[in-house]
């Protein structure tokens, strides 16, 4: 071993670990520093030694090929494929945006309704700005019409953006399915409170009240442009 390698040892004894001294950081070339060969690790846990980390360039670069990774103006945690995380901030995909599965939570909107009688509305557990149910509970007489106004959260997205969402409505059986003629839809645009219109019916009867002491649900997926 010539001088300058166990100069580099000495170096490295007295930064790294007792734990991380048989893992020698070396270049491709065979000499100490950087680049460094990606089977070595290259930061270590303050508190605990055994914990560390090293970057995997073997698996997926092709041969020539030399990757950049940016680091942005700003810390956080890295995204991975195998960790489940909750981002805080808006992320902007500049193309197609693929998902296999996809899962809603975050704000929560109310809603209220007019056409129930002296009944309610209100939105569904697990419901969300974005996509969701408002349950409609009439009682006492129900009209065959009525506008759900659904509010969203203040501080969501919606509410600080500058475009109105589009809001995509459909009826749902809750104890009572809708009539065979019946049909909702947005008539209010806004980044606040949008209203979707609905109506009950019949192709053999027409317009229909819908029946009190009972539940008629409303899906809705509000899009941010």
């Amino acid at each position: 071993m010539n001088k300058r390698i166990i100069l580099e040892l000495i170096v490295l004894g007295a930064l790294l670990p007792i734990a991380l001294l048989g893992q020698v950081v070396v270049s491709p070339s065979g000499s100490a520093g950087a680049p460094f060969i990606d089977s070595a690790v290259l930061v270590f846990g303050s508190s605990d030694a055994t914990k560390g980390i090293r970057f995997e360039v073997d698996t997926n670069v092709t041969t020539g090929t030399t990757v950049i990774l940016t680091v942005p103006a700003a810390s956080g945690t890295l995204v991975t494929t195998a960790a489940a995380q909750t981002f805080t901030s808006q992320i902007t995909f500049s193309t197609s945006f693929v998902a296999g599965r996809e899962y809603v939570s975050g704000f929560t909107p109310t809603c209220t309704s007019t056409g129930l009688g002296t009944g309610s509305a209100a939105i569904e557990a697990g419901s969300t700005d974005l996509a969701g149910v408002c349950v409609l509970s009439p009682t006492g007489s129900p009209g065959a019409n009525g506008a759900i106004t659904l509010t969203f959260s203040t501080g969501s997205a919606y509410t600080s953006g500058s475009a109105t969402p589009i809001c995509i409505a459909t009826l749902a059986s809750g104890a009572t399915a809708w009539g065979n003629d019946s049909g909702v839809y947005q008539t209010t645009f806004s980044t606040t409170a949008p209203v979707l219109t609905w109506s009950n019916g019949t192709y053999a009867g027409g317009a229909t009240n819908i029946t009190a002491s009972t539940t008629y649900k409303v899906n809705y997926t509000c899009i941010g442009r």
